[in-house]
């Protein structure tokens, strides 16, 4: 008589369960909502928050819409005949600002009159056209201050 023989007569069932597993029950439309609506509304949510809180607001240094670069440097050109050298432009609210380095003219800085740097606030009046006013830049001021 062997150790693991059972004189008892075991039917299949008692013999097969150790294999036996769990059938699993299928899942219902309900219980995928169930986890699925929280889990996209809390994306939403930390997504539309992160686009908050990351676009620019009044003030803030932004890149220049289309056209406006080269409206500026279009501006100074044909305004003060000066080449743009450098720009940084800002979001103000119904306008853009800019920080405007021009080229140095030996004719003008000789006589200490100008060191080149101007502040221009640019709005759009029509799709690709900018209206352009400038003045002299002391750097104090804040960017979004309209000189006219």
């Amino acid at each position: 008589m062997a150790l693991l023989d059972n004189e008892e007569l075991q039917d299949e069932v008692e013999k097969n369960r150790l294999f036996d597993t769990v059938k699993g029950e299928g899942r219902s439309v309900r219980h995928y909502l169930k986890v699925m609506v929280p889990v996209v509304a809390a994306v939403v949510i930390i997504g539309g928050g992160i686009v908050y809180f990351m676009s620019p607001g009044v003030g803030d240094e932004v890149r220049p819409p289309d056209g406006l670069a080269d409206a500026v440097k279009a501006h100074f050109q044909d305004r003060e005949k000066r080449a743009v050298t450098d720009a940084v432009y800002f979001l103000c609210e119904d306008f853009h600002s800019a920080r405007v380095t021009l080229e140095t003219r030996p004719d003008i800085t000789a006589r200490k009159m100008d060191d080149g740097k101007r502040l221009a606030a640019a709005a759009e009046r029509s799709p690709g056209q900018w209206e352009i006013t400038s003045a002299v830049d002391n750097e104090t001021a804040p960017p979004c201050t309209r000189k006219e």
